[in-house]
């Protein structure tokens, strides 16, 4: 079933949901840059601190665009300290739970990598890259989106995480009742390659197993290296 187009077909599909999805405009415009004919737009929240102690939050979303049309998005978690004293594993995990499922998994995923007396936090931002999603390959996608990361977090964060999952695997709606795209003997090797591309162009790690999350891949900016238990 597995195909060059199924999945071309599958990333655009994901693609057209997702911008659909993210209310982009209802974020706040930080900066844009333009080069040549290629515009990259950020937008971010406020800090989200209603109901939650010790922490805050806010949602960072990226746009690379030639002319009108939307190349890719980037949608990023950024977590800070409220009061520059880290409370705590359990805290911690217990606050991203109340966020999301994926700020959840990322908040155990940190957990088990860095210890809570010496922590991410205490050093800068946590940011989790949440999503990327491209509408089709493009060689210009790359050198912008790494430049507008490195523009909106290299001063402050202390740690990008993030989770290699190729979207085409991800379950829609669409599918037939039943079926799990992600059991396809393609995903292991979709999600290698998708490994080595983030490594290259991201200059992330992963610990091929360690710290109890194969899928997931980090970059520390400042502070603590991972230290899995």
């Amino acid at each position: 079933m597995y195909t060059r187009q199924w999945a071309l077909d599958r990333r655009r599909k994901v693609f057209e949901e997702a911008i659909s999805d993210h209310n982009f405009y209802s974020l706040r415009k930080a900066w844009n840059t333009e080069t040549d004919d290629t515009a990259l737009t950020c937008r971010k929240s406020r800090y989200i601190t209603e109901e939650i102690d010790y922490f805050k939050y806010r949602m960072v979303e990226m746009r690379i665009a030639v002319g009108e049309r939307i190349l890719a998005f980037a949608f990023f978690h950024e977590w800070s300290l409220v009061d520059g004293c880290f409370p705590g594993h359990e805290h911690f995990i217990h606050t991203a739970d109340s966020v999301t499922q994926q700020d959840y998994e990322m908040a155990e995923f940190v957990s088990s990598c860095w210890d809570e007396d010496d922590h991410p936090l205490d050093y800068g931002n946590i940011v989790l890259f949440d999503r990327l999603s491209v509408a089709e390959p493009n060689p210009i996608i790359w050198p912008s989106l790494l430049s507008g990361i490195n523009r909106q977090f290299s001063k402050k964060a202390s740690l990008m995480v993030l989770k290699a999952f190729p979207l085409e695997f991800e379950a829609r709606l669409a599918d037939r009742p039943g079926r799990n795209t992600g059991d396809l003997p393609e995903f292991d090797r979709r999600q290698a390659a998708m490994k080595r591309l983030y490594r290259r162009q991201l200059g992330v790690s992963d610990g091929g197993g360690d710290c109890g999350k194969k899928d997931w891949m980090w970059r520390v900016l400042r502070g603590p290296l991972a230290n899995p238990v």
